[in-house]
């Protein structure tokens, strides 16, 4: 052989090599890190959502409480004068703040004022887990011990999962004797998830888990999903992630699925990277 041939073939040798130590760096170290980087962006931005759902939670623990720690809410349990829900419990309120319920119990649990509404509608609506009369004066829900008690979260109805918050009726002062209970309900539906992605600017979707409305490949997700494990990412395709996380009730049972889809932005600037 040659010395040219010689040359040649040491050149082509030396170049596929490189082009296989380059190829090797690119598509084992390289993209996967792009693709590690979208997982975690994938996994705040589910976090994101989770966090505004939990401020859901908290607003309506505020609201609750500004009304239940009210000497116009006090006097009222004490003496069921009806100036009070003529200017409190009207269809207007539940409208304004987009709720389903509003309670207000004695301590024996009997309803001394409120009921259930559908706020689109502004007509009374059933929801059996809060009948018009009383509740077990024992229900967890009135089980306020001191002042500043706070009972707040997700419950299963027959109407479908709810935000509730419950808070102890007392003072402006924030002073005792407790004298019952004031309860607030909002149902999860689809506005709740399209208020959540709003703020997130996610493509949020929500399931009640006890629905049989959630498709199959997305219920596979709650098998995936642990306290040790709070998020799940799906590759849906090669434009979106499927990003899955759950939700639980006051009794710590899950509630709710969530799931975003998350543009596969990162991966693509990887691959045009390697490119």
């Amino acid at each position: 052989m040659s010395l040219r041939k010689k040359v040649l073939v040491i050149l082509l040798v030396v170049v596929a090599l490189y082009a296989a130590v380059d190829f090797g760096i690119q598509h084992f170290i390289v993209y996967p890190s792009f693709i590690s980087l979208e997982q975690d962006e994938a996994a705040k931005n589910m976090q994101r959502c989770v966090d505004a759902f939990k401020r859901e939670i908290h607003h309506l623990d505020g609201l609750a409480f500004d009304w239940s720690a009210w000497d116009d809410t006090y006097e009222f349990v004490n003496d069921h004068n009806e100036d009070y829900p003529a200017a409190n419990l009207t269809v207007s309120g539940w409208a304004m703040h987009n709720l389903n319920v509003i309670y207000i119990y004695d301590l024996k649990g009997e309803v001394i004022g409120g009921g259930t509404y559908d706020p689109e509608t502004e007509e009374p609506m059933t929801i059996k887990e809060f009948p018009p009369d009383a509740l077990p004066k024992t229900h967890p829900l009135l089980a306020h011990k001191k002042t500043d008690s706070s009972i707040a979260g997700i419950i299963q109805t027959d109407s479908g999962p709810m935000l509730v918050a419950s808070r102890p009726v007392i003072t402006s002062n924030r002073e005792g004797p407790i004298r019952g209970s004031l309860l607030m309900g909002r149902l999860i539906g689809d506005s709740t998830a399209k208020l959540i992605a709003e703020q997130t600017n996610v493509d949020l979707k929500l399931w009640n888990v006890t629905d049989n409305a959630i498709p199959a490949e997305d219920k596979t997700a709650l098998k995936h999903l642990t306290p040790k494990s709070p998020f799940y990412i799906k590759e849906f395709d090669n434009e979106f992630l499927h990003v899955y996380s759950a939700f639980p009730d006051l009794h710590g049972k899950t509630a709710l699925l969530f799931r975003a889809n998350i543009s596969r932005d990162i991966s693509a600037r990887g691959v045009a990277a390697m490119n």
